[in-house]
């Protein structure tokens, strides 16, 4: 207890940090620690170590962070061929081309001959097929013309980061970052 107390009060100089990271740790149990430390006070925490030709890395940023962009890539456009007028409206990308949307991606339309009350408004996507989706209620609008483009609009996600000591107790999931021998995992 007395050594939880000298180390708490030799991490107080942390609290005034957004993030703590930590290498070549003197232990792991002293990772555990700074990692309550910090979760305690709303402090992301990272920590990675190197072990001759094998390295790992830890991220704890709280129960509820919020990721930006949940992928880094531009956001996708796609050409419309045609919407449906029904309860659950329904596009078609134009050509056949392959639609990259997600379930619960957000679009918003442009340009639309036709159904101009859509233009500027966002809309849930429900994947139908890989050249279809659902957009929701169009039932009261006019009808789609010839043309629009669906434009995907980037929406914060909340993730819930555990604890280090959750973690070990949990057992390690292991990420393989050489894709060469990805046909030979260990």
């Amino acid at each position: 207890a007395d050594d939880a107390a000298a180390l708490d009060a030799a991490l107080a100089p942390f609290a005034e940090h957004k993030c703590v990271i930590v290498t070549d740790a003197p232990s792991l149990d002293y990772c555990v620690h700074v990692d309550r430390y910090c979760r305690a006070r709303g402090i992301g925490f990272m920590y990675a170590d190197v072990r001759g030709v094998f390295c790992w890395s830890f991220v704890d940023l709280g129960d509820a962070f919020d990721v930006l962009d949940k992928n880094g890539e531009e956001c996708a456009e796609v050409l419309v061929a045609d919407i449906t007028c029904d309860a659950d409206g329904v596009v078609t990308v134009l050509d056949k081309q392959r639609h990259p949307f997600e379930d619960g991606d957000v679009v918003v339309f442009r340009e639309l001959d036709g159904m101009a009350a859509l233009n500027g408004v966002e809309r849930t996507v429900r994947t139908l097929t890989p050249y279809t989706f659902a957009i929701g209620d169009t039932s009261a609008l006019a009808p789609f013309g010839t043309r629009g483009v669906a434009v995907q609009v980037k929406k914060p996600v909340r993730v819930a980061f555990a604890p280090l000591d959750a973690q070990l107790r949990a057992g390690a999931e292991f990420v393989y970052t050489d894709w060469g021998k990805m046909a030979h995992p260990p």
